[in-house]
């Protein structure tokens, strides 16, 4: 239960919003869409295929950026985690930048997805007391009764 809460809380948070090539991104998270020239030369570098990368800009420059990377994937859908290692993505071969931004909307439903389901199965699992009322006899028998 608390690793899901985590992990719909970590998916809120942030989203990727589009951003002109020219942008400054140095000491920013962003992904690269990678276009069908740039999956040929990178392939060496990133593996077949490649569609997106992601990372950390290190570096920015009229020639192209240079990325600790952190995930690939390729066009079969299939995702790698990388560990950080630096790449040299040249500008030729990126069709599309998106930024990583902070997503207020998207948090404020997370937040309230994890602290509704919290509360459901707080609720559900009686854990906050309840049950029986005790008789004033301190028996706890209520003089109920059931017919059939």
């Amino acid at each position: 239960m608390g690793a899901v809460a985590v992990l719909v809380g970590a998916a809120g948070c942030f989203s990727y919003s589009r951003v002109p090539t020219t942008q400054p991104l140095v000491q920013q998270q962003a992904e690269f869409r990678v276009n069908d020239a740039g999956r040929v030369q990178l392939a060496g570098q990133l593996g077949s295929g490649t569609l997106t990368v992601e990372g950390r800009v290190v570096r920015q420059d009229e020639s192209g950026w240079t990325l600790r990377v952190y995930r690939v994937a390729n066009v079969r859908g299939e995702s790698t985690t990388w560990t950080g290692e630096v790449v040299e993505l040249p500008r030729a071969s990126v069709e599309l930048v998106s930024r990583k931004d902070f997503n207020r909307q998207r948090s404020l439903m997370a937040a309230a997805t994890v602290a509704g389901s919290l509360t459901l199965f707080v609720l559900t699992r009686n854990l906050l007391g309840g049950g029986p009322t005790p008789g004033t006899d301190g028996t706890g028998y209520t003089g109920a009764s059931i017919r059939f």
